[in-house]
C-alpha cells in the first residue's frame, strides 16, 4: 500500500469517526464505507447528508451517478464518490504543499 493510500484511509477513518474500523486496503475501505453509508441511509439519513456536505461531495453529480448506475448498491456509488473527492483533496493538498518549499524562509508567513 502506498503512503497516499494510507493517508486516504486515515482521512476516511477520521471523517467517519472511526466507525468503519481498521482497514488494510482501499478495497476493504470501500466495502466498509459502503456498509457504513447504507447503515446511515437506513437509520440516520441526516448524518449521511451532513457527512456528504462536510466532505463536499457534489450533490448533482452524485444524483446523476445513482441514476446512471441503477441496480448497483447505492452505498458503493456514494463510497466511490467520497473516495474520489478525498483523493482530489489530497492531490490538491500535495500540490500546494510542495509549492511552499520554493519560497525562501524570509518570505514565508
Amino acid at each position: 500500500m502506498t503512503s497516499d493510500d494510507q493517508q486516504l484511509i486515515n482521512e476516511l477513518a477520521m471523517l467517519t469517526d472511526g466507525q468503519i474500523g481498521q482497514v488494510q486496503s482501499l478495497d476493504n475501505m470501500r466495502d466498509r464505507l459502503a456498509a457504513f453509508i447504507n447503515e446511515l441511509a437506513a437509520n440516520n439519513f441526516e448524518k449521511l447528508v451532513g457527512l456528504l456536505y462536510r466532505i463536499d461531495v457534489n450533490e448533482a453529480k452524485l444524483k446523476l451517478m445513482i441514476v446512471q448506475n441503477k441496480g448497483t448498491d447505492v452505498g458503493y456509488i456514494v463510497a466511490d464518490a467520497i473516495i474520489k473527492r478525498q483523493q482530489e483533496k489530497l492531490a490538491t493538498w500535495t500540490q500546494y504543499s510542495k509549492r511552499n518549499d520554493d519560497i525562501p524562509d524570509e518570505d514565508r508567513w
